[in-house]
This record gives C-alpha cells, sequence and structure tokens, in this order.
C-alpha cells in the first residue's frame, strides 16, 4: 500500500493541475447567448480601412534606396572553403592512424 499511495497522489495532483485550467477556459464567456439568465455577450463590428492615395513624387528610385542585405557569394565561398579544409584534415588524420598501425 505505500507504493501505491504516492502514485495515485501524483495522479491525483497531475490531473488537478492539468483539468482546472481547461476547466476555467470552457467557463469562460459564452459565444452565444445564455438560456437562463437572457445575458449575450457584445457584438464586436468590424472596422474597414481604406488605403491613403499615392502622392505624386514619393516614388524613390532604386539607386538611393540602402542596402539592407549581405554578400551571399563571399559567405557561400567562405563556408565551402572551410568545409573544403575540414575534409582535407579529416582526410590527413585518417592516413596518419592508417600508417601508424
Amino acid at each position: 500500500m505505500s507504493r501505491l499511495a504516492p502514485a495515485i497522489a501524483t495522479v491525483a495532483l497531475t490531473a488537478g493541475l492539468v483539468g482546472a485550467p481547461a476547466a476555467a477556459a470552457f467557463a469562460a464567456t459564452p459565444a452565444t447567448c445564455d438560456a437562463y439568465s437572457q445575458t449575450c455577450p457584445p457584438k464586436v463590428q468590424g472596422q474597414k480601412f481604406q488605403k491613403p492615395p499615392a502622392v505624386e513624387g514619393s516614388h524613390i528610385p532604386s539607386s538611393q534606396l540602402p542596402f539592407t542585405g549581405a554578400d551571399i557569394a563571399a559567405y557561400s565561398l567562405a563556408g565551402a572553403a572551410a568545409i573544403g579544409g575540414g575534409a582535407v584534415f579529416v582526410a590527413a588524420g585518417r592516413r596518419r592512424r592508417r600508417a601508424s598501425v
């Protein structure tokens, strides 16, 4: 009986910790009218936004825009060189191990 009690307590505690927030979530304001108290949740009306008209002369040529990217070709070349260098070191290490055995 002494081994069973902690297991039952653990299951009960876990069920309480999981079940209590779930019950509270389902007890929130209903999405439909309550049949008993005749109360309904407020209806939310959406808002419609209109895009303002374009202003003349607001177009900026692409040569004046800031460069926000990176030179991907240089990073790719550096990465490929690092992978190639690593492969050379691994191959050299394997050759030395074979030669010493």
